[in-house]
């Protein structure tokens, strides 16, 4: 609902800026929105199952992706200007999807009550073979193949 008139803004304001760039800058902007507004909602909650220790090391973990995106934006941001061709900007969406993911992360392991339609994550839960990695790895560079190729 908001994408349309918050495109025509950033397109009145830098109309130089190419449409890709854009649209990941109205994306930025309406996830941070979005997050916050259900960061915010206080209805149907429930008591947080999560025991006390995983919280702790879930606030941790939220703290590393945080500082490690913003590091990452950091850096990148040195490079854009000399390689304006390559796009570099499209990272930022990268840096603020993992921004966001931090501050659900925090955000969700310091409160004492959670949606009750919030998903827990369990340890254990993202365990791979490695005939599955090894597969993921393989699936990865056909595709970066593919993407020279067809570039």
């Amino acid at each position: 609902m908001l994408t349309i008139p918050l495109g025509f803004l950033f397109k009145v304001v830098s109309p130089e800026l190419p449409f890709i760039l854009r649209i990941g800058y109205v994306f930025i902007i309406l996830s941070f929105v979005m997050v916050g507004l259900s960061i915010l909602d206080k209805s149907h909650q429930v008591e947080s199952p999560i025991p006390l220790t995983a919280k702790r090391k879930n606030i941790r973990t939220g703290w590393i992706m945080i500082v490690l995106a913003s590091l990452v934006g950091i850096v990148v941001a040195f490079f854009v200007p000399s390689m304006r061709n390559l796009a570099l900007e499209a990272i930022y969406v990268l840096v603020a999807g993992f921004i966001l993911i931090g501050v659900i992360i925090i955000s969700n392991n310091t409160k004492r009550f959670m949606n009750a339609k919030g998903i827990i994550i369990e340890m254990g839960i993202f365990n791979t073979t490695p005939a599955f990695n090894f597969a993921s790895i393989g699936i990865c560079g056909i595709l970066a193949v593919l993407y020279f190729i067809f570039w």
